[in-house]
């Protein structure tokens, strides 16, 4: 089995404890309409976890909008699936540059707190510019600060020591060169955040 999914498996039921869940749903509340979703917007989350992004994700696109949540680990899956029972989200396990999803599909990516676990940045960026429209949006986010995300997978198990978080610029430069418009990069005491968008051929 792959590590990673064998760690994230193992973590599924202490996850949200860890997190401090309700923190971060507080968190994600105060600072997700920043982001200015439109209802009705088809919304693909990359590493999805226990979900806890998902579910404000499903409230903010409404009912005509769509949610698909993606993560390797199947038990992370399960988790966030029991939080939402009878929402409407598409659920898919599997690796993010696999994924079974149509061009250009949806209005906006987010990477919450997952993109250090993806071993080929390039490969990954390529598959979102792919299932993005024209002017579609990206976010890679992280709510608290880098240097705090790595010591936590350093301190962790092997499976995820060495999955550091680059430099906000870096991640933007990687972006830029998929063919993103870079609008947003911060890097700072409160969290990471990289935003832009798919600009056409």
């Amino acid at each position: 089995m792959n590590p990673r999914r064998r760690f994230f498996d193992q973590m599924a039921e202490v996850w949200d404890i860890r997190a401090d869940a309700s923190r971060l749903r507080r968190r994600l509340t105060s600072e997700l309409p920043g982001f200015r979703i439109r209802s009705g917007e088809s919304i693909l989350d990359v590493g999805c976890g226990t979900g806890n992004l998902t579910s404000e994700l499903v409230k903010s696109v409404g009912p005509t909008g769509r949610v698909v949540a993606l993560d390797l680990s199947l038990k992370m899956i399960e988790r966030a699936r029991a939080k939402e029972r009878g929402a409407p989200v598409a659920w898919l396990e599997c690796d993010a540059t696999l994924a079974p999803l149509r061009n250009e599909t949806f209005d906006r990516v987010f990477c919450f707190s997952s993109w250090p676990h993806f071993p080929d940045p390039p490969a990954l960026a390529g598959e979102l510019w792919r299932v993005l429209r024209d002017g579609g949006r990206i976010h890679i986010w992280h709510s608290i600060p880098r240097e705090a995300v790595n010591q936590i997978h350093r301190t962790s198990d092997p499976a995820v020591a060495n999955d550091d978080l680059p430099p906000a610029h870096l991640i933007a430069e990687l972006l830029r060169r998929t063919g993103f418009r870079i609008d947003d990069c911060r890097d700072d005491e409160a969290g990471l955040l990289v935003s832009g968008a798919k600009e056409g051929d």
